[in-house]
């Protein structure tokens, strides 16, 4: 830190005195100042938290393979693995696996939207067949559906198809 104010003490003779500001006073400031700017900026790098990268060994692969073809779901397999949903899709496709449909089934999509309207949230119906929220959002707007701002569940809104 002396070093530091020694440097900037020269670096104001240089200047000499024709500034109308008091430069050797901010510069003790900002000398002052910088180490606990540099500890803050520590601090901030060393408590973000990484993402844990996950590999699977060809046998743990051939393992998620046969669970899945024996009926885990995907998002059983990704909590058992601790992996992404997305990842265990991902093996599965470069093992030229037929992934099932997931989210709403085509034969039930009628009484859905109608439950929908009913004013069931999204949630909910995700709970009924087994599925996330947004996969049943998605199937639901895709089918034509005019949803409902969240939190509005039961407003009395008619639902468009």
């Amino acid at each position: 830190m002396r070093e530091s104010w020694e440097i900037l003490t020269a670096m104001v003779e240089l200047r000499g005195g024709s500034s109308n500001f008091d430069t050797a006073a901010r510069l003790r400031r900002l000398v002052e100042a910088l180490p606990t700017v540099l500890r803050r900026r520590r601090l901030s790098r060393t408590t973000r938290k990484r993402q844990i990268q996950r590999r699977l060994t060809p046998e743990q692969v051939e393992q998620l393979l046969t669970k899945y073809r024996a009926g885990a779901s995907m998002q059983q397999l990704a909590r058992k693995w601790r992996l992404h949903r997305t990842t265990v899709a991902s093996h599965l496709r470069l093992a030229g696996v037929p992934l099932r449909r997931q989210g709403i089934p085509p034969d039930r999509l009628l009484e859905a939207v109608r439950l929908y309207g009913e004013g069931w949230s999204c949630q909910r119906l995700g709970e009924r067949y087994g599925c996330n929220a947004e996969t049943v959002r998605q199937t639901l707007k895709s089918a034509g559906l005019t949803m409902r701002p969240r939190g509005n569940a039961a407003s009395g809104r008619p639902v468009t198809v």
